[in-house]
């Protein structure tokens, strides 16, 4: 296997999620919830901005949403109230 990458399974990097986000695509989205932008993510994953638009093309289509809003707000656990 060439490009320097270690052979790793997609499908079990998909399995744990239940919109079968990858491992990158839940870091990418982990980062959007908390409001920072593509060139922002770029940075702090050592990726390029495009690779983070790549990301999140194909999570809002995972997540079936319209928008980075939608999806951040699909991602972030809702708060039971007490009663």
């Amino acid at each position: 296997m060439s490009g320097g990458r270690a052979p790793h399974s997609r499908r079990a990097d998909t399995r744990s999620d239940p919109h079968g986000l990858t491992r990158r695509e839940r870091d990418v989205l982990e980062l959007l919830a908390k409001g920072h932008r593509d060139a922002d993510i770029a940075a702090i994953l050592f990726i390029r901005p495009k690779t983070v638009s790549n990301h999140v093309s194909a999570i809002l289509t995972k997540l079936g949403v319209q928008n980075r809003t939608q999806a951040a707000a699909a991602h972030t656990p809702r708060r039971e109230t007490a009663q």
